[in-house]
């Protein structure tokens, strides 16, 4: 199904920067414009059910989430020196891809660095994902994807970071202290 006025009026979404409507917001919007099952697809995929949608992108986007997971734990079996998880029989090898960016991104020292370059490759497979459907689902779908990564990297608070920390470690210092004493 084509939603070329959807699509026209999607804002162009930055990485790093704050969207200019939440995803309920755009749910809100595309309630009147999507068809009801392509909504529901949309609803699926936004709250992390893209398996249980037979829309092709979604089939699509759920393969590729798995097989970045399926890299993410291999690489912190390795890490950890356990044994590696089992691959589904779904996936026989990793996607090259998917392998190469979650060693990249664990050879980051920081972790916020390491969610930064899974989520930019995120970014880059929705737009390839969207690519041959221009005007089409698959674009709309992507962008609610890309709409809720970019919410959450706004939301991503160095100070707020920072503060969390703060208090995990005073907390494991004071456990440490009852424990000693």
């Amino acid at each position: 199904m084509e939603y070329p006025y959807v699509v026209a009026s999607l804002p162009l979404l930055i990485l790093g920067e704050r969207p200019t409507f939440t995803t309920q917001e755009f749910l809100f919007k595309c309630e009147g414009a999507l068809l009801a099952h392509d909504l529901r697809c949309l609803r699926r995929l936004l709250t992390g059910e893209a398996g249980s949608c037979k829309q092709p992108f979604a089939q699509a986007w759920h393969r590729h989430e798995e097989q970045l997971r399926l890299a993410i734990a291999h690489v912190r079996a390795g890490r950890l020196g356990i044994e590696r998880p089992e691959e589904s029989v779904k996936y026989r090898t990793l996607e090259p891809d998917a392998q190469r960016v979650v060693v990249d991104a664990f050879a980051k020292t920081h972790p916020l660095e390491r969610e930064r370059v899974l989520d930019e490759y995120r970014w880059h497979m929705l737009d390839e994902l969207a690519f041959q459907d221009a005007f089409g689902l698959a674009t709309v779908l992507a962008f609610g994807l890309k709409l809720r990564i970019a919410e959450r990297w706004a939301d991503l608070e160095t100070e707020r970071g920072e503060k969390a920390f703060e208090q995990h470690a005073a907390g494991i210092a004071e456990k440490r202290e009852t424990v000693s004493a």
